[in-house]
């Protein structure tokens, strides 16, 4: 039998993702299921040369999906996100930004990587890590040029900041990176649209100390 090509397995991912997260929001299925794909992708890199980086590519995004699935500041987030995926969630994070280098992925698909480690370490309280992550992040918007990136990153910063400090909403500086996001458009509005429900509902979440 012939292994699945790069399009058949990444339709795969984007099933898993429609039917187990978005429709019956069933994160532990959704995470089976992915973590098979993120499996074959780069087991068939391994052994497809000519295909190694179109399923590098797949396990890039299934990383993120997955990431951004077992993250706790979503205003929509799981009711509840073991220590286990959560600990699986860093541990993507890491791999796509590893993959984004190897495979020399434009800054826009880095910035998300480095974006979703930094949310991460910023809710597992590694702060440090974290701030370097969103850094990174703000890099890459540079490279973008992209101001909307730019002032969703410099927001991170300051959101870690304040969250390590003991805040529970935005204030000072943030307030100012939410106004000037909220008037750079649709994008803008979205990414303005984060940082209150991450502060509330990480500032209550406890530090899952098992999965470090």
């Amino acid at each position: 039998m012939e292994p699945l090509s790069p399009d058949e397995l990444r339709a795969v991912g984007f099933m898993a993702s429609t039917v187990f997260d978005k429709e019956k929001q069933d994160l532990d299925s959704y995470v089976l299921a992915a973590r098979c794909v993120l499996d074959a992708a780069m087991a068939l890199a391994e052994l497809n040369p000519n295909d190694a980086d179109g399923y590098r590519s797949i396990a890039m995004n299934t990383s993120f999906n997955v990431a951004a699935a077992c993250w706790p500041g979503w205003d929509d987030a799981y009711a509840e996100i073991s220590s286990g995926h959560r600990k699986l969630a860093l541990e993507l994070g890491a791999l796509n930004v590893t993959l984004g280098r190897d495979l020399d992925a434009p800054p826009s698909r880095r910035f998300n990587g480095y974006w979703i480690l930094g949310v991460h370490q910023m809710a597992d309280r590694d702060h440090e890590s974290a701030r370097i992550s969103f850094e990174a992040a703000e890099n890459c918007a540079n490279l973008m040029d992209s101001e909307e990136n730019r002032q969703m990153a410099k927001g991170w910063i300051i959101a870690n900041n304040q969250l390590q400090l003991g805040g529970t909403k935005p204030e000072g500086e943030l307030l100012d990176v939410i106004d000037t996001l909220k008037s750079l458009g649709e994008d803008g509005e979205f990414y303005a649209s984060q940082y209150a429900p991450a502060l509330s509902r990480l500032s209550a979440t406890p530090i899952a100390a098992e999965a470090r």
